[in-house]
């Protein structure tokens, strides 16, 4: 089946687009976004939803290129961490709950391949888990952006079902990466 649908034309593909994000990819890791329309553009959020889809990818590939790709943009990330778990507070999309997600996914994957800095991993992604948390509602949804204007619609929150299932997905994927025997340490 995979023959018939073109599978071997998507590795192409594939490898492409990996080609395409380590050549946007800055030395110190930042994953820009549409550089070719925006030369200025360096924005954090859609950075974090790159790891994560590049360590969604790397699950099924274990392509190394993939593997380098997501572990220095996830040490570009622990690096502008905040004390209080806030790591996409520049771009389009400032502190949405879905870049936040990404971000936690994103080190949760890199903790189990970057030995040395596995606990740093692990304590980035639990403060952002108990930053996201702080905005959770008591009826369990997310605001889409983190911030307390919802009503006067500061940001995207008229759309948040389709962030809350995201979020809800990388959460669920953190899990399945996560290891209890990795101890937490200081960033």
């Amino acid at each position: 089946a995979r023959n018939y649908f073109g599978y071997k034309e998507n590795i192409r593909k594939l490898k492409s687009y990996i080609k395409k994000i380590e050549k946007e990819q800055t030395k110190e890791g930042l994953i820009h976004d549409n550089t070719y329309e925006y030369k200025d553009s360096h924005d954090i959020t859609y950075h974090q939803y790159m790891l994560a889809s590049l360590a969604r990818g790397f699950t099924y590939s274990k392509d190394e290129t993939i593997k380098d790709i997501l572990l220095k943009g996830a040490e570009f990330s622990l690096n502008i961490l905040t004390p209080d778990g806030e790591v996409s507070y520049v771009g389009r999309a400032a502190n949405s709950i879905y870049h936040l997600a990404s971000a936690i996914y994103a080190f949760e994957v890199a903790k189990n391949m970057h030995k040395e800095k596995a606990g740093e991993f692990k304590r980035g992604a639990h403060l952002m888990l108990n930053y996201l948390k702080k905005w959770q509602s008591n009826k369990g949804d997310f605001p889409t952006c983190m911030n307390p204007y919802k009503k006067e619609r500061m940001s995207w929150n008229h759309c948040s079902t389709p962030y809350n299932a995201l979020v809800c997905y990388f959460l669920y994927r953190s899990h399945d990466e996560s290891n209890k025997n990795i101890k937490e340490n200081k960033i």
